[in-house]
């Protein structure tokens, strides 16, 4: 965090920062200084010392601000300024905004009518662009001022097609005290305004966007913000710990890897277009920087195929070695954590231009006519490709790197403000980003690998299912209540859906459920534990059903069909010899979920696993984490509350769900143990039995939860008097 960053947060908090001597004194609401807060303070004391003794605040600040380079005036009225491209450029955008009454009052804003600058010059009727050349420009050839100065362009609304202006340039402020109309720029430098103002001027379209500075540099804009890039990377290496860095492939077909067409990367500071043919050299050049994708996981496999393709083995080590060194973060999984770390909101993966928008507050449009075309560039000359696939390609990186900065400053204060280590923010990333990173170049790997299966036994599997689903189609159909529940044709025939299931009545049903519910009440003397709709109507949930198949012969015929037809369903991506699972790298639990097929929850009975064979020359290789939510579980209950049955239990090398099931029998563990080989069927049944209350209980589950929870996932029957029995019994192994 900047000073001007860390200004605009105090005063945000309420924070008053007093300067006494050497001394920082403050004053600030309860809770409002975090300990992010308090050592931000530490680190930037002398800078802060420095704005407090300036005539005033923003004196001092505007005074931090021009030490980065950014400089600031009041045109029409407005705030305006130009800065080097990255983090300071971000936040001096956040503390103009902050500190605008005083920034406008100290800058010598009038409050009378007409637009005006601090130094009277009409823009009326004008559209006004403000110039301002970084530091690393100041080598650049005529056409970009001297760092340090500003141009103010008039630059009429209709620009002609040619993009031959006629712009009529007044010079302003030549030194830091820019407002001062005394300090204007020479005559001689107002055909430099016009040229930059030509240069920033809307293109009219994609193809002209491209203006070019010398041979080998361009300029583009990406909202208002315009930037000078380098067409092709010359070997140099970028200044910076971090490096923006992205791909533009031909179209993508199916799960196959597509070819690179050029590659783009940004320091911050300094922005390259890369052909292909250099890109593993990039990657050697920084091999010690960190890259900031969005999306890593396509670009990581975009990267290695290429390299490999090419021979490039030292080059394509790198690759691996940056990601196994935690040095590639991803905006579009960050963004992801800091929603679900800060709002509780699904991490539902957005585009850049969604996150650089919110983030970075710059605009990418994804309607440009080059996104889709970049294969008709590859093996080209780059002296015969059209501007606009560069200019295009340049954006990305620009606003991954700025939208990075941001991002990654929120998720470590996130991290901190929950107690997260400094360490464990090192190792993992902040909100355990380099854990996601990993997880999804793995993923679409496995995605892409696709499994193999034996069609054969899935077809023998299937026929099982199919017969075993009509025969209780007719159970069910003979049940007195069923005679009008079906859906029929013109023909009077029933329909069925896809999977062979019939197609019932919903009003019909929920008539019949409501029905039995009342009846089962009664003669139970208890009411049924269900979940309503959003319009308060009883469910017709086969699964909320569930545990009331003993009691009634249509809720037994129903639901064991709906279980079946689900069953069926699952083959419904399994016609061919290798399928490719679809993964959602991280929902708001934290775990992944999978799709087309789901293959995380392939049921353990039924022939269905087998279903899944190793490749000729191959092999399967089966490996789980051993209880790696109850380890979990037992370290935070040690972090909050000092100690934990459970981590004594998990560090005596006792299984817990053997532990839960004794303590359960009422026998010792090594007792229980003792039944691995004495009766293996009652050991592995009792074991399974303590597995929803090691993980239902300290999830917060009540006793018909429970219940359920039990039975729909481990198959495992309890009553609500066992559950209640057992929770309490469980609830001391925390």
């Amino acid at each position: 965090m900047t000073t001007a960053g860390l200004l605009v947060e105090l005063r945000r908090q309420g924070v008053e920062l007093v300067a006494a001597e050497d001394r920082l004194r403050f004053r600030a609401p309860a809770g409002a200084l975090t300990n992010t807060l308090k050592n931000a303070i530490a680190v930037r004391r002398p800078e802060l010392l420095e704005v407090l003794r300036a005539d005033s605040p923003a004196a001092g600040l505007l005074q931090v601000l021009q030490r980065q380079g950014v400089e600031a005036v009041v045109v029409d009225g407005r705030l305006r300024y130009r800065a080097p491209a990255g983090t300071p450029a971000i936040e001096a955008r956040e503390a103009l905004v902050a500190f605008k009454p005083e920034m406008l009052k100290l800058l010598g804003h009038s409050t009378g009518s007409g637009p005006t600058t601090g130094g009277g010059i009409d823009l009326s009727g004008s559209k006004v662009v403000l110039l301002h050349a970084p530091s690393d420009l100041s080598t650049s050839p005529v056409g970009i001022p001297e760092p340090g100065t500003f141009g103010l362009a008039r630059i009429p609304e209709e620009s002609p097609a040619d993009g031959n202006l006629s712009v009529e340039a007044e010079a302003l402020g030549g030194s830091q005290n820019s407002q001062n109309p005394q300090n204007a720029l020479g005559q001689g430098d107002s055909a430099n305004i016009a040229n930059c103002a030509k240069a920033l001027a809307p293109p009219r379209s994609s193809a002209s966007s491209d203006t070019h500075v010398t041979d080998g540099e361009a300029v583009a804009t990406l909202g208002d913000l315009a930037f000078v890039y380098q067409k092709s990377w010359a070997d140099e290496v970028l200044t910076g710990d971090t490096i923006a860095f992205d791909t533009e492939t031909e179209l993508i077909e199916g799960v196959a890897i597509p070819k690179l067409a050029l590659a783009s990367a940004s320091s911050g500071l300094r922005h390259v277009l890369i052909h292909p043919e250099r890109v593993g050299a990039f990657l050697l050049a920084h091999h010690d920087r960190h890259f900031l994708f969005h999306n890593v996981a396509f670009d990581f496999w975009v990267l290695d195929r290429h390299l490999r393709a090419r021979g490039e083995v030292d080059e394509a080590r790198c690759l691996w070695a940056l990601a196994d060194g935690d040095q590639l973060h991803d905006t579009m999984w960050l963004d992801a954590l800091v929603r679900l770390a800060a709002s509780d909101s699904y991490p539902r993966p957005r585009d850049l231009g969604t996150v650089s928008r919110e983030y970075a507050g710059l605009e990418i449009q994804k309607d440009d006519p080059y996104r889709l075309r970049y294969g008709e560039i590859i093996g080209k000359p780059w002296e015969a490709v059209e501007p606009g696939f560069f200019s295009y390609a340049i954006k990305d990186a620009v606003a991954t790197w700025r939208a990075y900065e941001v991002l990654r400053q929120k998720a470590t204060d996130l991290s901190t403000e929950a107690g997260v280590s400094e360490a464990a923010i090192h190792k993992f990333g902040p909100l355990g980003e380099a854990i996601q990173v990993k997880g999804a170049i793995a993923l679409a790997d496995v995605t892409r690998q696709g499994l193999h299966q034996d069609l054969s036994h899935a077809g023998a599997v299937k026929r099982g299912l199919e017969e075993r689903l009509a025969g209780q189609f007719e159970r069910l159909r003979a049940e007195p209540d069923a005679a009008d529940l079906f859906q029929l044709d013109k023909g009077g025939r029933i329909l069925f859906t896809k999977n062979g299931a019939p197609r019932v009545k919903q009003k019909v049903l929920r008539q019949i459920l409501r029905k039995v519910a009342d009846r089962i009440a009664a003669e139970t003397e208890s009411p049924l534990h269900l979940p309503t709709t959003t319009k308060g109507e009883m469910t017709i949930s086969a699964k909320e059903w569930s545990d009331y198949t003993e009691l009634d012969p249509f809720v037994r015929e129903w639901v064991a069909m709906a279980e079946t037809a689900k069953l069926v369903q699952f083959f419904a991506h399994l016609e061919e010899p290798v399928v490719h699972p679809s993964y959602t790298v991280m929902v708001r639990t934290g775990r992944t979920s999978c799709s087309g097929p789901n293959i995380q929850q392939v049921p353990r009975k039924g022939g269905f696993r087998e279903i899944f064979v190793a490749p000729a020359g191959h092999g399967v290789l089966a490996a789980d984490y051993s209880f790696i939510e109850l380890r979990t579980l037992a370290a935070e209950c040690e972090a909050r509350y000092g100690n934990s049955k459970l981590a004594d239990v998990i560090r005596a090398g006792v299984d817990p769900h053997c532990y839960t099931a004794a303590m359960l029998l009422g026998v010792s563990p090594e007792e229980f143990m003792a039944l691995e080989h004495a009766d293996p069927e009652r050991f592995e049944r009792q074991r399974q039995q303590a597995k929803p209350l090691n993980f239902g209980i300290p999830g917060g589950l009540g006793v018909a939860s429970l219940v359920h929870y039990a039975r729909s996932t481990y198959g495992v029957d309890l009553s609500e008097a066992q559950a209640n029995s057992t929770a309490e019994a469980d609830s001391q192994l925390t």
